[in-house]
């Protein structure tokens, strides 16, 4: 019977080379990772993956047609007005083709402010400046609509963007979208509401 003699020494050196070795492999591991999660400059846009838009909602709902994705966004809008995350509009939502979503505001709160005091002002001091009626000369080219407008129109936008996914690459006319958007207020709402509230300013 042959003796088997072991060196304690021998074992605990040889478990700290492996263990050494092993944290040099995960640190080049590491290294690699990083290099290649770093952007070719030559890669278009929409073959990198961080590229990509996922809205929160649309891996949930990416089977489902649009009809029924538009009835969702209705809830979704009427659960925002409850919520006093909108005030109390109403939105026309419908599938305008195969691959476009549309919400349109038809109808606002009787105080709902759609162009900003400040730029009324101006419009109203400067006339031949505001010539195309819609702040096109407005100095620092500030936004001419009310902080209130543009909370609606951000509100819906996050709203149906939830459910939307995007890859698009405008540098090179590439559009990979699940479907395209378009929130606005009706025309009919929007018409003579400058002239409007500029003559209800304070003289």
């Amino acid at each position: 019977m042959t003796a088997i003699v072991i060196d304690l020494q021998t074992l605990l050196s040889l478990a700290a080379a492996d263990a050494q070795e092993a944290a040099t492999h995960k640190r080049e591991a590491a290294k690699s990772g990083a290099d290649d999660k770093k952007r070719n400059p030559y890669m278009p846009a929409y073959c990198d993956p961080d590229n990509e838009f996922r809205g929160s909602k649309y891996d949930a709902t990416r089977d489902l047609p649009l009809t029924e994705v538009c009835k969702r966004i209705r809830q979704d809008i009427r659960d925002a007005i409850a919520g006093g995350l909108l005030p109390k509009v109403k939105v026309s939502v419908r599938k305008e083709d195969a691959r476009a979503v549309t919400l349109i505001v038809k109808e606002v709160p009787e105080a709902f402010q759609f162009y900003s005091p400040k730029y009324l002002k101006w419009a109203r001091e400067y006339p031949f400046e505001d010539k195309h009626g819609c702040g096109r000369n407005y100095p620092g080219w500030s936004d001419p609509r009310s902080e209130q407008y543009r909370q609606v129109i951000d509100a819906l936008t996050e709203i149906v963007q939830a459910y939307n996914r995007d890859n698009s690459d405008s540098m090179v006319d590439y559009f990979d979208v699940r479907f395209y958007t378009t929130v606005d207020f009706c025309r009919e709402l929007t018409a003579g509401r400058k002239e409007e509230e500029m003559a209800a300013l304070p003289a």
